[in-house]
């Protein structure tokens, strides 16, 4: 999903003028547009605000089929039930589920300590460390990221997470992973349910080799810099669809290309605790349209540089739960912090 805005340019279109302002704002796939727009089209729009947005495209969509390749190796499924029970012991390492959805830094949690506690096996454990520890060659080296410990990455029945399990327990890929892959392997009618570990290492190796122009994750933002635009990207902790090591991971490079000093005067990172897929619908407060935007648009059309952005999380039948804000996220400071 996504959508384009003209703000103020809407204003003077109205009175015949000429546009002087254009917006981008997009979440998910809409995201991975918005990023491509400042990678590939630095002079379209002069701010784009991306909601985890689904870049590292090569990498992160193969990682849909990782449980199921992890499951089928090991031939012992870890059952809806089982790793659930290991979401919630995460979560009550961090003090429990409301501390848990505040929290910005990941938790350190070993599955291994559970065996032998409420039927969990040596086996259970295993696999759950490698699915958070996400997708890895055969030296043990990250291919690319899992989903920290304590977030809701699975569903039931219905085919939305990076993976889901059917009605007789069977777990199966995100179905847009199919799909990719499919592409990958040059056969609209390949399935992957049998998938093995070693077999998803070679997909992934061809992915991000014979796709690579698909990725969406160039670091150099040198050309969008010098048009003068303005960039803000958002990621919820808690998204069941997309890590957000791997957003985290591009603004590292992005930073590390263009240079701290240059970032801080046209990029803003907000990282949302609890938050899920960009709804304002899940266990914690997220960014809302209207305080994004209107904080992208000042920044362009008055120079204000947006600090902290009011939060929200809304219920079932659209009622606010909770209001809260989020600061921009300074990846260095943080990650001192972890250490």
């Amino acid at each position: 999903h996504f959508m384009t805005l003209a703000g103020k340019a809407v204003c003077e279109l109205l009175h015949g003028r000429q546009v002087q302002y254009s917006y981008f704002h997009g979440g998910s796939g809409g995201g991975r547009q918005a990023m491509v727009l400042a990678q590939e089209y630095p002079s379209d729009y002069n701010g784009i605000w991306a909601s985890c947005p689904a870049i590292n495209w090569t990498s992160f969509m193969p990682e849909g089929l990782w449980p199921v390749a992890v499951m089928n190796s090991e031939r012992h499924i870890l059952s809806e039930r089982r790793i659930r029970q290991f979401m919630e012991a995460a979560q009550n390492s961090a003090g429990g589920q409301d501390a848990y959805y505040r929290r910005l830094s990941p938790v350190a949690f070993d599955p291994v300590t559970l065996v032998g506690t409420n039927g969990i096996t040596e086996a259970d454990a295993r696999i759950m460390k490698q699915l958070w520890d996400g997708p890895t060659d055969e030296a043990g080296n990250r291919l690319w990221y899992g989903f920290r410990p304590g977030v809701l990455f699975w569903n039931k029945v219905i085919p939305i997470g990076a993976f889901y399990y059917t009605l007789s327990g069977k777990p199966r890929p995100f179905f847009l992973s199919t799909y990719y892959l499919r592409w990958v392997t040059k056969n609209p009618k390949q399935t992957f349910e049998s998938l093995t570990v070693p077999q998803y290492r070679s997909l992934h190796r061809q992915s991000v080799t014979e796709l690579a122009r698909f990725s969406a994750d160039s670091a150099d933002l040198h050309p969008f810099a010098a048009h003068g635009g303005k960039l803000m990207i958002d990621h919820g902790i808690d998204d069941p669809l997309i890590p957000v090591d791997g957003t985290l991971d591009y603004c590292r490079r992005m930073l590390s290309e263009v240079g701290a000093d240059k970032a801080e005067k046209f990029f803003r990172l907000y990282i949302t605790p609890g938050d899920g897929h960009g709804s304002c619908r899940w266990h914690a407060p997220g960014i809302t349209e209207k305080d994004g935007m209107q904080a992208l648009i000042a920044w362009v059309e008055t120079g204000s540089a947006p600090q902290a952005l009011r939060t929200v999380q809304v219920g079932k039948h659209g009622d606010t739960l909770r209001t809260d804000k989020a600061l921009p996220y300074t990846i260095q400071n943080h990650e001192e912090d972890e250490a």
